[in-house]
């Protein structure tokens, strides 16, 4: 209606304004440079440079092709982060309106356009709120195939949870979320929850979609974790002292 369309542009208008603001107050810094450099070679030399980092190279194939478009100007490269973030609060305006009414909606959208940390990244040329966009599609996608379910909709479920890790490692943290989710759903439905009950068919036929899409990337995923990331890489392992200082950075 005429209210939903309202709030969508207004929301998207503050979180526009909001984002272009940072967009334009500092030059790129290093990731995002290492972002725009990678953007100048071709596809499979793309997948080998990014095999020297820790992250997975999906991102850099859209902002290739995006940057063919936009050009390489610093408001250029990171429009493409705020361009998914408002694709992420449309969906998710949609959805939280069609399950908890519209003024739910319209808080979950105004949180989400300013959460600091979404400004922080929609503004940046990196892969985060591309990350974000993936998650709430497939997270959208996992209760339409819970409820109305088919084998299209489980399909395209686990072909967004492969798209994500392809994007950032730490969708897989969603993976684990959804798992929890589906076990709570049928844990209200049942006195106790069976195996067979789980791992019904459609959800294996999910996670073989996800592992098909993903396959050609998961050896060097494994190589990544192992000899970058084990290796020493800059950031620290999980200890007494960084996860205190994580929880106090958010």
């Amino acid at each position: 209606g005429i209210a939903d369309w309202g709030i969508i542009a207004a929301g998207t208008a503050l979180v526009t304004a909001l984002s272009y603001v940072n967009t334009i107050r500092w030059s790129i810094w290093f990731d995002e440079a290492f972002s725009n450099y990678i953007t100048k070679f071709n596809f499979i030399e793309i997948a080998k440079y990014t095999a020297s980092d820790v992250h997975p190279p999906l991102y850099y194939y859209v902002l290739k092709l995006w940057c063919a478009v936009a050009g390489n100007s610093a408001v250029a490269l990171r429009s493409l982060s705020l361009l998914w973030l408002i694709i992420a609060m449309i969906v998710a305006y949609i959805f939280v309106k069609k399950h908890f009414g519209r003024v739910a909606a319209a808080v979950t959208f105004a949180l989400l356009a300013l959460s600091p940390m979404l400004l922080r990244y929609s503004s940046e040329a990196r892969m985060y709120t591309m990350s974000v966009c993936i998650m709430v599609l497939a997270t959208v996608v996992l209760v339409w195939a819970t409820r109305y379910p088919s084998r299209k909709k489980w399909v395209l479920y686990g072909a967004l949870i492969a798209l994500g890790v392809l994007t950032h490692y730490l969708t897989l943290l969603v993976w684990v979320a959804h798992w929890c989710w589906r076990y709570l759903l049928i844990r209200q439905a049942k006195s106790s929850v069976k195996f067979k009950d789980f791992l019904t068919g459609d959800w294996i036929l999910a996670h073989i979609a996800a592992l098909i899409v993903g396959m050609l990337w998961l050896p060097m995923m494994v190589w990544q974790v192992i000899h970058i990331q084990g290796g020493g890489f800059w950031i620290a392992p999980i200890s007494l002292d960084t996860l205190p200082n994580f929880v106090a950075n958010l």
